[in-house]
């Protein structure tokens, strides 16, 4: 099943700030976020707490991090499309980008 992307506007703004000068930065996050489009069950860890739903993707060396979620994981735990999906309108399919930064600026 292909996965379509969506990015929040965090993860924009993170993401210019980012790949601004960094063009071989920007390839490989690329990269990164096309195998997670590819299977986005492949990530490293959940995270916890209010944020239970999104997961983590090590980037570049493991130095830089992706935040997302994905919408067959919602429904995983939920056993429905849960509001923040619904809000972004999203299909079964889709991988949401929340975050991305190093790891040094992120924690």
């Amino acid at each position: 099943m292909p996965y379509k992307g969506l990015e929040s506007a965090l993860f924009a703004k993170q993401w210019k700030s980012l790949c601004k000068k960094d063009k071989p930065l920007e390839e490989k996050l690329i990269k990164v976020m096309q195998s997670i489009l590819a299977n986005p069950n492949n990530y490293d860890s959940p995270l916890k707490g209010d944020r239970y739903l999104s997961v983590k993707k090590k980037a570049v060396s493991e130095h830089y991090r992706i935040i997302y979620r994905y919408c067959e994981r919602c429904i995983g735990v939920h056993k429905t499309i849960c509001a923040g999906c619904n809000a972004d309108e999203c299909t079964p399919n889709t991988v949401i980008f929340e975050e991305v930064f190093h790891r040094d600026e992120g924690y």
